[in-house]
């Protein structure tokens, strides 16, 4: 937590009393030695410093939420081509740092932003860091810091659900979990393939396609396990070995997309063919290389989910809203988790999903901590529907073969 500059009073450390906040980060010298004093005469087992522990890397974000047209008009979402309202979310930074620094915590460093600064939107922000395997630096805008620090009873409600929230995501732990994936994305997300890698993880996240981050430099035979496809976004040419590993992909099956970097592709002209691809047989798979280079990150992405299949999604959303999602599932599917983040202030009404796997029984968690309900589950072949009542800012369900 980022503490406030106005909270100059020591007995506000007692606020921190029996919380999940365990690291304090303060504005300079004087105030690191001011709440280490104070911190340390009420025994509380809080860190204090000017920067993050060591082991932590720290990305700046958006404050998440939907996207307004103009700040005060809350009333009136950006949406895109779809109607499906924009959101500003730092999952896919989550997941980029995840890939890019393996083995460290990924902390997100987003300011609250007006016009949304509701109680909702703090914690949306704190989930929408947590359900991506980061954790948010909780911050306070002022009015709310004034408010807290004053007892009134909107600032101690956005505290008390904070708090909640935040205990929630470090007491439920579900070991054993793999992030799950239909569609790979490599490059280097830096220099001149900064902007289209990264804003294609950005609009993946936005489709709610479940994807996995693949640094050009690290990328294996491992990290293709279970993908259906696979984006090639560096703009140098593959080197031989790269060339090699995405050529057997394809050869078993899977699907690449590239550009022109890649080469001609052989083999046979695929019979269902695009617009703005050159795609052809190769083994059990395709290969589909653009006819000119990409910079249009929103084309690639409709492109390549247009090119994939939904016959092969693992996750569809029927009246989901505002939502993104996140799916783990453990060694054979055997057990699944599916986090659910929803942004918008309230929701009106079920939503359905279908998630793809084999599934029995189905097990909804919520922030308020009350016992799981058991969620109507419909099987389909090869999936399962489920039909979710309406719930505030975060939801997981459990997934049981």
């Amino acid at each position: 937590m980022r503490w406030p500059a106005a909270w100059r009073d020591p007995s506000l450390l007692e606020l921190l009393r029996d919380s999940p906040v365990n690291y304090l980060l303060a504005a300079d010298g004087d105030a690191v030695r001011r709440l280490r004093t104070d911190t340390e005469a009420r025994e509380l087992k809080v860190t204090v410093a000017t920067d993050p522990a060591e082991g932590v890397e720290v990305v700046k974000g958006d404050w998440p939420g939907t996207k307004m047209a103009a700040p005060g008009e809350n009333e009136r979402a950006v949406a895109g081509p779809t109607g499906e309202p924009w959101i500003d979310s730092n999952g896919w930074r989550v997941l980029l740092a995840k890939a890019l620094h393996p083995g460290r915590e990924i902390w997100v460093d987003a300011a609250p932003a007006e016009p949304r600064l509701y109680l909702e939107s703090y914690v949306a922000g704190l989930a929408d860091a947590s359900a991506h395997g980061g954790r948010w630096v909780i911050q306070l805008d002022e009015k709310l810091a004034a408010g807290i620090a004053g007892g009134n009873a909107p600032g101690t409600a956005v505290w008390k659900r904070l708090l909640e929230a935040g205990r929630f995501f470090a007491d439920w732990r579900w070991s054993g979990l793999h992030e799950q994936a239909l569609i790979g994305v490599i490059s280097d997300f830096a220099g001149k393939n900064e902007f289209v890698g990264q804003e294609t993880l950005n609009l993946l996240a936005r489709a709610n396609q479940q994807y996995r981050v693949m640094p050009l430099e690290s990328a294996g035979a491992e990290s293709l396990s279970g993908l259906k496809t696979v984006l090639y976004v560096a703009q140098d040419p593959p080197t031989p070995e790269m060339r090699g590993l995405l050529s057997g992909f394809v050869q078993q099956g899977g699907l690449l997309v590239g550009g022109p970097v890649w080469g001609a592709p052989a083999g046979p002209v695929d019979r269902d063919g695009h617009p703005r691809y050159d795609v052809r047989r190769q083994g059990k798979g395709r290969i589909a290389i653009g006819l000119k280079a990409e910079d249009d990150p929103y084309l690639l992405v409709q492109d390549a989910i247009v090119l994939t299949s939904h016959r092969y999604d693992l996750l569809r959303f029927w009246n989901g809203g505002a939502v993104r999602a996140c799916l783990g599932a453990a060694p054979g599917r055997q057990r699944a988790l599916l986090q659910l983040v929803f942004y918008a202030n309230a929701r009106a009404g079920d939503a359905t999903v279908r998630v793809a796997g084999a599934y029995r029984t189905a097990r909804l968690y919520t922030l308020d901590r009350t016992a799981a309900k058991e969620v109507p589950l419909l099987p389909e072949k090869g999936a399962v529907e489920l039909h979710l009542p309406a719930v505030a800012q975060y939801a997981a369900v459990q997934l049981d073969a």
